[in-house]
């Protein structure tokens, strides 16, 4: 017998599946040739292993740590976790169905067919978790920890700049009408690439007032944390301080695993002035309370991963006032953040924190600005 404690558990949030061929002798089949029945299995590795260690009946007892139990806001993302703990509201043939229906407003049989805006008796959710899920706060519990002010920053950008970003803009307006009247724009993930084309133009045009923002708190004689969603807008900004004769900790998805720590302990010791990270691979799991202002340069999607990597800095051991500033440039900056303070809403609404929901698509975003 044993026990499942997973720490970072939000790793396992996704509960999709996907329909794949029976194997039996060698062989794959369509269908089970003995019961005609349909596989069906997790489309994320990671959540599937969880699960088939969680639900095995040597499994006594399971502990989910994480700080992002919806990691986006969407109730979808709690299944996993409700199932792995045994939840009253996963057990039977039809719960996957009727919890989809009930809270994740399924407006179709099949498993892709989630309208992620919609949410609906999130009241009810709370009432019914309340007794699996433990919320403890830092503001209840770490009340020596200073406050965190979060305020937006108007970019300054270029000519130069601003005339790149328009040309990408237009060639992406002109994508989007034709995907639009081709029919190949129906959901939000088609026109998440897009929209994500569009981010990227919107990040490298703010580069330079990234710079500046920087070099105004470094020159002050503090430490700064920098995060931005692109890889080519952390590097950019690292060989521009490291030019002014600034010590950078530069962290992205291809900085070695063995690496990690060492660049985390120059920042935190005062050798490197300045941490610049994606926020996919520094926003969670490490801390930086070095510095007391974190500079989001652009924001991810998830209002969780937003709200760590602000809290890279916000941590125990932070004895200053912290500041987080979101640089914000054109129309897609103010949407997407606009989405994400709502989806926080949605978070926190589930979770028994007193906030509103009201919904927001990537469809409704892409058709404001590409229209």
């Amino acid at each position: 017998h044993y026990v499942v404690i997973a720490d970072e558990a939000h790793y396992m949030q996704n509960g999709d599946k996907k329909r794949v061929k029976w194997e039996i002798d060698g062989k794959k089949y369509d269908l089970h040739p003995i019961t005609n029945e349909k596989l069906y299995v997790h489309a994320s590795q990671r959540t599937g292993k969880m699960l088939t260690l969680a639900l095995h009946e040597n499994c006594k007892g399971v502990i989910l740590l994480t700080g992002t139990p919806i990691k986006n806001g969407r109730p979808k993302n709690l299944y996993p976790l409700l199932e792995a703990i045994r939840h009253p509201l996963t057990q039977g043939d039809k719960a996957k169905k009727n919890y989809d229906i009930r809270y994740c407003d399924l407006k179709s049989t099949s498993w892709s067919a989630y309208d992620n805006s919609g949410v609906s008796a999130l009241e009810e959710l709370h009432e019914k978790t309340r007794d699996s899920i433990l919320r403890r706060m830092k503001k209840d519990h770490l009340h020596e920890l200073p406050a965190k002010t979060r305020k937006n920053h108007k970019a300054v950008i270029s000519d130069a700049a601003e005339k790149k970003y328009k040309i990408t803009l237009e060639k992406l307006r002109q994508s989007y009408a034709d995907r639009l009247n081709a029919g190949l724009i129906k959901t939000g993930g088609e026109a998440l690439v897009l929209l994500n084309n569009l981010r990227l133009a919107n990040s490298v045009s703010k580069i330079d007032a990234a710079i500046d923002f920087a070099e105004e708190i470094l020159e002050q004689g503090e430490s700064i944390v920098i995060f931005t969603e692109f890889k080519e807008t952390a590097t950019e900004v690292t060989k521009a301080l490291e030019k002014e004769g600034y010590r950078v900790s530069h962290l992205d998805g291809d900085t070695p695993q063995k690496d990690r720590q060492g660049l985390v302990d120059d920042f935190q010791s005062g050798k490197n002035r300045a941490f610049v990270g994606t926020v996919k691979a520094g926003g969670i799991g490490i801390t930086l309370t070095k510095a007391s202002t974190v500079l989001l340069v652009d924001r991810p999607f998830t209002s969780g991963d937003t709200l760590q990597a602000e809290d890279r800095i916000h941590r125990i051991g932070q004895t200053n006032a912290v500041f987080s500033t979101w640089l914000q440039a054109h129309e897609i900056d103010v949407k997407i953040d606009a989405l994400l303070l709502k989806k926080a809403e949605n978070i926190g609404k589930v979770l028994g924190e007193s906030a509103a929901f009201t919904g927001s698509e990537l469809l409704g975003i892409a058709g404001d600005i590409f229209r």
